[in-house]
């Protein structure tokens, strides 16, 4: 009886099989979960700026047209997401104009922080 070169091969090219497709799902996956994170995470910004946006421009109406309304939240949830407003005001004078600077700040769950600031006319004494 001859013995062959060949003999336990097939377990061998069946166990690299296996590994080059471990292989290329791995990778696969982890795009897929890399992707959907991805996604997520524009979706949640989009809200951010969505509730920015408003905010400041509610901001703006209510010191033109000196009016309470519309009402300005100090949270919000939007699309299953609670996101939290800060909103601080600094009185300060511009060649003897007086200047309302209004800082604004939309925090989402995870803690990422959108911020900016505009001004608007201040009150006379």
């Amino acid at each position: 009886m001859k013995k062959s070169g060949k003999r336990g091969f097939l377990i061998i090219e069946a166990f690299l099989e296996v590994m080059a497709v471990s292989l290329i799902m791995t990778a696969a996956v982890t795009s897929l979960a890399e992707a959907f994170r991805f996604s997520e995470q524009t979706r949640r910004r989009a809200g951010q700026i969505f509730i920015f946006q408003d905010t400041m421009e509610k901001i703006k109406y209510r010191s033109i047209y000196k009016k309470s309304d519309p009402e300005i939240m100090k949270s919000m949830i939007l699309n299953g997401e609670t996101y939290t407003i800060e909103i601080k005001e600094e009185n300060c004078l511009i060649r003897d104009i007086p200047i309302k600077k209004i800082n604004c700040a939309v925090i989402d769950s995870m803690g990422y922080k959108i911020q900016g600031a505009t001004a608007v006319p201040g009150d006379r004494a």
